[in-house]
């Protein structure tokens, strides 16, 4: 029997509109003690105290983690659910990409194969973060790859290490098998999320065509 935690992170965007993002972790200390250490962690990441205090400014002020719900799986099958509250906001002032552009960051476990591949999209940045040619300054490259870095060993270090779970209980999607995170990189290409975009209210601008006489 394989016990999951799947945690999800709550966010808010500067034009109102919530998303997510997921990170899995072992159940080796209990579920309400997983989700607090879990929103400490990424709070303490998020606004610098692990020691990347430039990662917030990639976010405005108006972006941040609102919360985290940690749900339990036990073989695939979601047992509990534990929610608590998160700190985690940005602190530019400048503009913010659209929603449905989001960096990615890729997961990698030990071996081969889809299954031990992860990845996560990120609240969008700001949009001083990219370069003149669209795509994400090196810095903030770097900044985005050394606070999950620290983020994902802060956890380890409080007994909660990640991992990439996947499987499946018939044709349903399950939680069932967990590989612990090897390495995790951050391309320069913003990635578009179809989802966010399907979120984004959008008006029209209509003209009429004169038909040939």
């Amino acid at each position: 029997m394989a016990i999951i935690y799947n945690n999800q992170f709550i966010f808010h965007t500067a034009t109102t509109e919530t998303g997510q993002f997921h990170v899995c972790t072992e159940s080796l200390v209990e579920l309400d003690a997983s989700a607090q250490s879990m929103a400490e962690s990424v709070s303490a990441v998020f606004l610098g105290a692990a020691g990347l205090s430039n990662f917030r400014g990639l976010f405005k002020t108006t972006v941040g983690i609102d919360s985290l719900k940690t749900s339990k799986y036990d073989d695939g099958v979601l047992v509990d659910v534990a929610e608590v509250a998160c700190s985690a906001q940005g602190s530019s002032t400048d503009g913010t990409l659209p929603n449905q552009l989001s960096v990615v960051v890729s997961f990698a476990a030990a071996g081969a194969g889809r299954d031990k591949r992860g990845r996560i999209y990120l609240p969008p940045y700001v949009n001083t973060a990219t370069t003149t040619n669209g795509t994400l300054g090196s810095t903030q490259q770097e900044y985005t790859a050394n606070m999950f870095q620290n983020f994902l060993d802060d956890l380890a270090e409080e007994g909660i290490p990640a991992g990439i779970a996947n499987g499946k209980k018939g044709s349903t999607l399950a939680f069932t098998t967990l590989h612990n995170i090897a390495s995790l990189r951050v391309g320069n290409v913003l990635d578009t999320q179809r989802r966010r975009r399907n979120g984004v209210a959008e008006t029209y601008l209509t003209r009429s065509i004169t038909p040939p006489a």
